[in-house]
């Protein structure tokens, strides 16, 4: 039984050569030359050849591989493209050597890895005395300041889009909140302003009235808040007459018990001066 692309992608992953042969088949379908630009050396070749194409992940890798060229581009396949330039760095192809210049892995240049290469570079000097060829490879990268700004401008779009769905829920959420003497005013606004042929979207028409409504309960609540500031004044103005009038009575309630005091003192004095001529008469 073949094993299928899921199954044979799900062991043990390819070698780098292996990488480069799946990338390489599928430029010109050649497989001897492809093995040899994957670094499989002629002798063995042929012998590589027929062991690359029988390993089962290979297979698998190659038709991955042929039907993710094949799919459609996508706004998703334009930003993860950009994303590789933007995240691209020096280290991605090569590693420190060990006078610790930069060496040039050609190994890891993969065709994922080869994206946001701008230009390869080979330059080979033979010397004029020994005959010995010497080859420089070097590199550009593409300009990374121009994906970031490429790639700022898609997911301020994507945020945007976002942005707009969120808004058209929190829009529904703010109509279904509205009491209904409040719908009834919007839909009063909403339909006075198609009458008129302008401002009629409906979520411009809802700012602006939810925005009204704010103004117009602000209002109302300073409103509020002066008429309780005049009431809080006039219960203070009634406290003070009535403090007033409370003194008022103490006064006379005084006076009222002196009198009654002095009142009492004359009748005792009378009593006594009754009895004192009664005595006399007697």
């Amino acid at each position: 039984m073949s094993a299928s692309p899921s199954d044979a992608l799900s062991g043990k992953p390819l070698t780098p050569r292996q990488q480069r042969f799946v990338q390489e088949i599928l430029v010109d379908g050649v497989v001897a030359a492809a093995a040899r630009r994957a670094g499989y050396s002629a002798k063995s070749s042929l012998f590589s050849n027929n062991q690359v194409m029988k390993n089962p992940r290979v297979l698998a890798a190659i038709e991955a591989e042929r039907a993710r060229r094949a799919a459609p581009w996508t706004r998703e396949t334009a930003t993860r493209a950009l994303r590789q330039i933007a995240e691209a760095n020096v280290l991605d192809y090569a590693r420190p050597g060990a006078d610790g210049s930069l060496e040039l892995d050609l190994w890891r240049l993969e065709r994922d890895r080869a994206g946001p290469v701008k230009a390869l570079n080979v330059v080979e000097k033979t010397d004029p005395v020994s005959g010995a060829v010497t080859r420089t490879v070097g590199f550009t990268l593409a300009d990374r300041a121009s994906a970031l700004m490429k790639l700022a401008s898609v997911l301020e779009s994507e945020e945007g889009g976002r942005a707009e769905r969120r808004g058209w829920v929190q829009g529904a959420e703010a109509v279904a909140a509205l009491t209904p003497a409040q719908l009834g005013r919007f839909q009063a606004l909403w339909a006075k302003r198609r009458r008129r042929g302008k401002g009629a979207a409906i979520d411009v028409t809802l700012r602006d009235f939810l925005g009204e409504e704010a103004l117009h309960q602000r209002r109302e609540l300073a409103a509020a808040e002066v008429a309780l500031s005049a009431r809080e004044k006039a219960m203070e103005r009634a406290e003070y007459v009535l403090q007033e009038s409370w003194g008022d009575l103490e006064f006379h309630r005084q006076r009222v018990d002196d009198q009654s005091d002095a009142l009492h003192e004359r009748s005792q004095a009378l009593a006594r001066a009754e009895a004192a001529l009664k005595a006399r008469g007697g």
